[in-house]
């Protein structure tokens, strides 16, 4: 859920401005404060390649091409591409 709610908290834009809320100029952006977010310390949350699969790998799939933003994630059941809102929704489902 915190994933799902992290990507609801902010926005995603094409360039900054002088605004101060959460904003994500682009997926590189967002990555890395996705990683502030989650990271305090050894453990917890890691950084795989492509092909490692771990108990759940998410996925998260953004361009400023085409709007919105597609959650995926594969582990013991699986919550097919969508939208952050139907990510969030999953999730409360599963707690």
């Amino acid at each position: 859920m915190v994933l799902a709610r992290f990507i609801k908290s902010g926005k995603f834009v094409n360039g900054l401005g002088g605004k101060k809320k959460l904003v994500f100029n682009g997926m590189g952006c967002f990555a890395a404060a996705l990683i502030k977010e989650l990271k305090d310390g050894p453990g917890g949350t890691s950084i795989v390649s492509k092909d490692q699969k771990e108990e759940y790998n998410y996925k998260v799939v953004g361009d400023f091409d085409k709007p919105g933003v597609t959650v995926a994630c594969q582990g013991h059941e699986s919550f097919k591409a969508g939208t952050p809102a139907a990510f969030l929704a999953w999730c409360e489902k599963q707690s």
